[in-house]
C-alpha cells in the first residue's frame, strides 16, 4: 500500500464514529498505487462561486457533524444539544449549504444521533426555508451485516427517517471494503443504485475511495444510470495523500466535486493545541494516538499558520481551512458551538495567495508526522 506516514496516522484515527469501525479506514486511502504527484496544486474556487449537487447549490464550506453523538473522540454530551442547535442556525445564517453526517455517527446506543439531530434542528429552526434547500450529505457505513442490496436500501430508509427527509440529498458510500471484504463492494454499489432508482436518494457520492477504486465504482454506477457527483477525502496540511495519488486531478477530469474533511487534522491545526504556554494539550483518544511528540513536531507549522493568520486578521483554524479550500475542494469544518462555527465559516469569504499556500506546504513537508 502506497501512502505516506501522515495519511496513515490521520486515517487511522479519523472515523471513530462507531468504536468498532475506526480501524477500517486506514486500509482505504492508499488503495491505489498510482505514481505520486509532487507539484503544488492551487485551484481555489472563486469567492462566491457554488458547488452543484443535482438541483441544489452550496458554498465552499460545509458543517461536519462527526462530533454530534461521538462520546469516544469528541466527548459528546446530550446537555450540549441546545448549543449545537444554535450552531446549526448560525451555519444557515452564514450561508452554509452542506451538512455532512453519517448513519454511524453516534456512539453505542445513540448511533445515528447526528442524523437525528440534523432532522430535529431542520424542523425547529427559524431558517426553515434555508434548511429545506440545504444538502444533507450522509454516509452509509458498510456494516458487515449489509449482505444484500435490500439491506443497504433499508439503511437508506432509516437515514431518511432520522433526517426527516423523503429523499437523501446526497448519499455517499462511506468507504470501500475492497481491502478486507472485496465481495461486499458490488453489493454496496448495487444497493445505492437501487435506492436511487427507488427515489430515496437525489445524488450519489463516494467517500474515502482511492483513484483506482473510484474509477471502478464510478464506471459501474454509470452503467446503471447513476452519476457520481462527489468524492469525500481526508485533506489537510498534515494529510495530503489524496493530492499525491492524483485523486483530485482525476476528480477534476470527471467533473466530480471533491469534499475535503478534517482540514484541521482532528484539531491539531486549530490553534488551540500546542507546547507553548497558554496552549491546551491533547487529551483522551487523540493524546494516545498523537501525543506531545506530534505537537512538538508540528510546532513550526503552527507558528507559520499563526503568522499568516495574524497578518491577514484571521484565526489559525480559518487559515488551515483555507489551505484546503485552495485545493479546489468544498471543505467540511466541524464545530461544537456557534462561535467556533462562525470563525470556520468565514473562511469561505477569502483565499490564501498562491505564495502563502506554497510556504505552508513547504513547512508541512518538514513534519515527520
Amino acid at each position: 500500500m502506497e501512502e505516506d506516514r501522515s495519511s496513515f496516522r490521520c486515517s487511522m484515527a479519523m472515523d471513530i464514529s462507531s468504536e468498532r469501525l475506526g480501524f477500517v479506514q486506514c486500509a482505504n486511502l492508499g488503495s491505489c498505487r498510482r505514481k505520486r504527484v509532487t507539484r503544488m496544486r492551487y485551484a481555489p474556487l472563486p469567492v462566491g462561486d457554488k458547488f452543484k449537487f443535482g438541483d441544489r447549490q452550496v458554498g465552499a464550506v460545509g458543517l461536519g457533524t462527526w462530533s454530534w453523538g461521538n462520546k469516544l473522540l469528541w466527548d459528546y454530551d446530550e446537555k450540549n444539544d441546545a448549543a449545537i442547535a444554535e450552531l446549526f442556525d448560525e451555519a444557515l445564517r452564514c450561508g452554509v449549504g452542506l451538512f455532512d453526517t453519517g448513519n454511524s455517527y453516534g456512539t453505542g446506543k445513540i448511533e445515528g444521533r447526528a442524523e437525528q439531530l440534523l432532522g430535529d434542528f431542520s424542523e425547529q429552526t427559524l431558517y426553515r426555508t434555508l434548511a429545506d434547500r440545504a444538502v444533507f450529505a450522509t454516509k452509509i457505513a458498510p456494516y458487515p451485516w449489509i449482505l444484500t442490496r435490500q439491506s443497504f436500501v433499508e439503511e437508506c430508509r432509516r437515514s431518511c427517517r432520522r433526517l426527516r427527509r423523503t429523499k437523501i440529498p446526497l448519499a455517499q458510500l462511506h468507504w470501500s471494503t475492497a481491502n478486507y471484504f472485496p465481495w461486499q463492494d458490488r453489493i454496496l454499489w448495487d444497493g445505492i443504485c437501487d435506492a436511487f432508482e427507488l427515489g430515496l436518494i437525489e445524488t450519489v457520492g463516494l467517500s474515502n475511495y482511492g483513484p483506482q477504486r473510484l474509477e471502478q465504482a464510478s464506471s459501474y454506477l454509470f452503467s446503471r444510470g447513476v452519476r457520481v457527483v462527489s468524492c469525500q477525502v481526508q485533506l489537510s496540511l498534515l494529510c495530503r495523500g489524496s493530492l499525491e495519488t492524483g485523486l483530485l486531478d482525476l476528480c477534476d477530469s470527471k467533473g466530480i466535486n471533491v469534499i475535503g474533511y478534517s482540514p484541521m487534522a482532528l484539531g491539531l491545526l486549530s490553534g488551540k493545541y500546542g507546547m507553548a504556554e497558554g496552549k491546551k494539550r491533547l487529551s483522551g483518544f487523540r493524546a494516545r494516538v498523537f501525543g506531545d511528540r506530534s505537537l512538538r513536531e508540528i510546532q513550526p507549522l503552527l507558528s507559520l499558520l499563526g503568522e499568516i493568520a495574524s497578518t491577514r486578521g484571521k484565526t489559525v483554524s480559518e487559515t488551515a481551512i483555507n489551505w484546503t479550500l485552495c485545493q479546489g475542494c468544498l471543505v467540511i469544518a466541524g464545530a461544537k458551538n456557534a462561535e467556533q462555527g462562525r470563525s470556520n465559516f468565514s473562511a469561505m469569504n477569502w483565499r490564501l495567495s498562491e505564495a502563502e499556500v506554497a510556504e505552508l506546504e513547504a513547512e508541512a513537508k518538514k513534519c515527520n508526522f
